[in-house]
């Protein structure tokens, strides 16, 4: 019997993309924000600069160090590598240190906060250019607003709510977002000379986007969201009581009087149902018993504090299992913390009146599957396995919808199977040539990072219409090295664990709607800070000096060192051609003893710098990567992109 091939090693070449996708904070973040820079500095006590750091790509980023979904932590080296199993960086919580001391919460001029962008324009816009219409004061719109403004266009928005805000003031629950800094954080925009027009739909019987023609807007941009949600349709929906999730949401957001009764069920398994289910179980706070301040604007919320009934169960019928809901897993414990039911793999098949219309009890049956062979959602359930549950209310929430009012007098206007507003991907422009979409109702139901996004790439698309000027992202990194006497990684970093902000203990929460994350200490978030991995620095060798004695091998705590004979590896053109540069003729001429090639698994290192200090030959060494982009027009001549190869 022949002996088995071997397979190769399958191996990169070091250049730009390599360095900064080993940066995963930043490459996972939609606005690319420099995750690691303001967590070391944080942990260095460099407070106002991890603050600009952190402001700099995104104009929320108070409120998202509050309430970002934090793609960043899910790319965070640390939760992956090592010996430490308690998670990634708490890089959203250190945003949040980082604005509170610097942030729209502290600064006495909101315009302080806009010096720190590194968005195109000023913070002391002459507004000259042309009109630019916004529909819809969320994030998306706002951003948009913010990119545009700086630029110089007069940028006016329309917000139908009395609020602005978006989903943030209507559905993000008040325990999660204090709507003073929500407004903060929107007022600075309104500083760049954004006219914000609350109480003012764009849609029929009021002001149309023919309309918003007529009067001189060049460019129009939808950013509504997804405002509305999907009503169940099995027998007996139509009883009261039987409310739409992300409704309840916003009518007790804005203090509308709301009435839950004291048996609820939520139906869904997402964040929205997860957000509704701890707005149900809190209870109102009397007059004379509220046990924390809070800010002059919670006045609003007052009322449907005092209107609402005390929810004394809270049940939720989900149709996924539970590893498999799709709400945050931190979400789902802290429903259950208190006090939620979750009845996972059940399907809501009828609902039960009583005598006066009134829903008295949800009928559910058991999920055998939810999607077919072919990929479909087509639920199978069990007829044998029923759950009933008595409740006075059902709330629904499966999914999110687009009231398509606003597009009234607009009837060509592209619409996508999913409900969304058909979109060019790279401009987000829609079918109509002056108008663009951004943000849920362009992308679905997404983080509000992505639609801060959405806002940033149609700033850009608009101005770009608008001036006839292109834009390339112009690309630039280097290699620093480091002194290998002095360096160092902070004491302990490899021995810190995770740790979640403080927050109000459960029963103490679930009988109020105070904000129930507080901040991390200082002592606290320096020690988180130093929990980054420095993704930035890198081990570097420089062949020519390698007497290839194994030192750094041996010596490697995770074991990501290898050395292995030149014809065991194979790659992209770019290794063939550094290898025939290297030895004078292809791979496939080089015999196993001709060459060794080092081999290292960047993913897994912990920068301890090990193999540098014992190299005997000083061909080891650290350096940091520094990279920068900005956008150039391409009539400017731009400095060369320097390609980083080690």
């Amino acid at each position: 019997m022949s002996d088995s091939i071997k397979e190769p090693y399958r191996v990169k070449v070091p250049d730009i993309d390599y360095w900064r996708g080993k940066i995963g904070c930043t490459t996972g973040c939609p606005v690319k924000t420099d995750a690691r820079g303001y967590v070391i500095a944080i942990a260095e006590g460099r407070y106002e600069d991890a603050y600009r750091i952190a402001r700099a790509p995104n104009p929320f980023a108070s409120m998202c160090g509050r309430i970002c979904g934090a793609p960043c932590e899910v790319s965070c080296t640390r939760g992956k590598v090592g010996v430490d199993t308690s998670g990634p960086v708490a890089i959203r919580a250190l945003k949040r240190f980082a604005t509170e001391v610097y942030g729209v919460e502290r600064v006495r001029d909101l315009r302080e906060t806009l010096e720190s962008s590194n968005a195109r324009g000023s913070a002391y816009p002459q507004l000259t250019g042309e009109k630019i219409a916004i529909i819809g004061a969320g994030v998306a719109g706002m951003t948009v607003a913010h990119d545009l403004a700086r630029l110089g266009y007069r940028v006016t928005v329309f917000e139908a709510l009395a609020t602005a805000g978006g989903q943030m003031a209507a559905g993000v629950p008040i325990y999660r977002l204090d709507r003073e800094l929500m407004n903060l954080e929107i007022a600075a925009i309104c500083e760049l000379g954004v006219d914000l027009r609350l109480n003012t739909p764009v849609g029929s019987p009021g002001l149309t986007i023919p309309d918003l023609r007529n009067d001189g807007y060049k460019a129009i941009v939808i950013a509504s969201g997804m405002m509305s949600g999907r009503k169940l349709t099995v027998p007996g929906a139509d009883a009261d009581g039987v409310l739409v999730g992300i409704e309840f949401l916003r009518d007790v957001n804005l203090g509308r009087p709301v009435e839950t009764g004291e048996r609820v069920v939520v139906v869904g398994g997402g964040n929205v149902a997860m957000d509704v289910t701890r707005t149900s179980i809190r209870t109102p706070v009397m007059p004379g018993l509220s046990r924390l301040s809070k800010p002059k604007n919670y006045a609003m919320t007052d009322v449907a504090r005092l209107l609402a009934r005390t929810a004394k169960t809270v049940d939720v019928v989900v149709p996924e299992s539970r590893i498999k809901m799709p709400a945050d897993e931190y979400e789902i414990e802290e429903a259950l913390l208190e006090g939620a039911r979750l009845h996972n793999n059940r399907m809501p098949v009828e609902i039960l009146k009583d005598d006066n219309g009134h829903v008295r009890a949800m009928v559910s049956k058991r999920v055998i599957s939810l999607i077919d062979a072919s990929g479909r959602f087509n639920p199978q359930l069990d007829d044998d396995d029923v759950l009933t549950i008595e409740c006075d209310t059902v709330l629904v929430t499966i999914s999110q919808m687009v009231d398509w009012n606003f597009l009234t007098g607009v009837d060509n206007l592209k619409r996508t199977p999913r409900g969304t507003i058909e979109i060019d991907p790279d401009t987000l422009q829609t079918s109509e040539p002056d108008i663009w979409a951004v943000g849920d109702i362009a992308l679905g139901a997404r983080l509000f990072i992505d639609a801060i996004a959405s806002g940033q790439r149609a700033a850009l698309a608009i101005d770009e219409a608008l001036t006839g000027k292109t834009y390339k992202l112009q690309r630039r990194g280097y290699m620093r090295p480091l002194p290998i006497v002095s360096y160092d990684m902070p004491a302990q970093y490899d021995a810190y664990i995770r740790q979640e902000p403080p927050e109000i203990r459960p029963a103490e929460r679930s009988a109020a709607f105070d904000l129930v994350e507080f901040n991390f200490t200082e002592k606290a978030a320096r020690e988180q800070g130093m929990r980054c991995l420095r993704c930035h620095i890198n081990v570097v060798f420089d062949a020519e000096k390698c007497i290839l004695c194994g030192l750094c091998i041996n010596i490697c705590p995770e074991s990501i060192l290898k050395m292995v004979p030149v014809t065991e590896v194979a790659g992209d053109v770019d290794l063939a051609r550094l290898i025939e540069s290297k030895y004078g003729v292809p791979q496939e001429a080089l015999r196993p003893e001709d060459g060794t090639v080092m081999l290292m698994d960047g993913t897994k290192c912990i920068r301890c710098a090990l193999c540098a200090k014992i190299c005997p030959v000083n061909c080891i060494s650290m350096e940091a990567f520094e990279y920068e982009e900005q956008l150039v027009p391409l009539e400017t001549p731009s400095r060369t992109t320097l390609p980083v190869i080690a």
